[in-house]
């Protein structure tokens, strides 16, 4: 079951290098103490340091999960396996190559 406010961000992952690093980080240093945020990387068989990258900074973190697959799924069935990992009441799809201004999970909270 969901807790009230939290926000899944499911980012698809295929040789994005430090991007994905990146990425996870602006999650992660979004404001938003009442609220519950988990980061699920789907990893698309990368082949390159991207997920060493991650993991380096942020795999002791309890909201960080890597869901690696055996194979290229493709875009739409990894965001599926991301979908049906995620807990929270709110989700996002973000792209490793994105990157998250301060206050964009609350204001993207607040409009859903």
């Amino acid at each position: 079951m969901a807790t009230p406010g939290s926000i899944s961000v499911i980012i698809v992952n295929f040789n994005s290098g430090d991007y994905l690093r990146s990425a996870v980080e602006s999650v992660f240093a979004q404001n938003v103490a009442e609220t519950n945020v988990e980061v699920i990387v789907v990893d698309n068989r990368s082949t390159d340091n991207s997920l060493d990258l991650a993991r380096a900074k942020f795999g002791e973190s309890a909201r960080f999960h890597v869901l690696p697959q055996g194979e290229n799924l493709g875009f739409a069935r990894a965001c599926n396996v991301g979908l049906q990992r995620a807990r929270g009441a709110y989700l996002l799809f973000l792209n490793p190559d994105c990157r998250m201004l301060p206050g964009s999970l609350r204001a993207l909270r607040a409009a859903l």
